[in-house]
């Protein structure tokens, strides 16, 4: 009897619910978060080049047109990683979507 309680409260304040969530969130979800360097660049000064690295990443992964997304993480990735073949995936993938990227970032891949 109790499980049929519950069940009618669920249908009754349905609407209202529905109308809670319009007024407080009337887009729905965010799609993707909003374009901010802020957390980056304080993991950047802090020495924490993992963090850094997985923020630019996901700075890429939700606006992947952002150069200066890329040229951090390609700059972690070569000279605190010495993960070179990651960072040049990633240089390959910032030029095959036309982005300019600084001259450093590309004499990093320079014939040796």
């Amino acid at each position: 009897a109790a499980l049929i309680w519950v069940d009618i409260f669920r249908i009754a304040t349905r609407p209202f619910m529905l109308l809670i969530d319009s007024i407080f969130s009337p887009g729905g979800h965010f799609r993707k978060p909003a374009l901010s360097w802020k957390l980056a660049d304080f993991y950047l000064a802090e020495q924490r080049h993992a963090e850094a690295l997985e923020e630019f990443r996901s700075i890429i992964r939700h606006y992947p047109d952002e150069a200066r997304a890329y040229e951090g993480a390609i700059d972690l990735l070569v000279n605190e990683f010495d993960r070179r073949g990651e960072a040049r995936k990633l240089f390959h993938r910032s030029q095959r979507r036309g982005l300019e990227l600084a001259p450093r970032i590309g004499g990093y891949f320079s014939p040796e």
